[in-house]
């Protein structure tokens, strides 16, 4: 992930795809984030995120709950 003014964060993220009646796929997983995000994003470092990301078609939408 980069923002705008060039900060960065990395992630790996594990989930499991399901295809709806609609012809979207929905993925629902973990994301860990890496150590490396600096500035505005450090909050990220480390984060154990749930995720749900949403594609149909061309378009995605992720929202992602910080797990405490």
């Amino acid at each position: 992930m980069i923002t705008d003014d060039g900060q960065r964060a990395t992630w790996i993220g594990y989930d499991i795809g399901q295809l709806q009646n609609n012809g979207s796929i929905v993925y629902k997983g973990i994301t860990v984030f890496n150590d490396n995000a600096t500035e505005d994003i450090a909050f990220l470092n480390n984060l154990v995120g749930l995720h749900i990301t949403k594609v149909e078609g061309n378009n995605q939408a992720t929202k992602i709950w910080k797990w405490q």
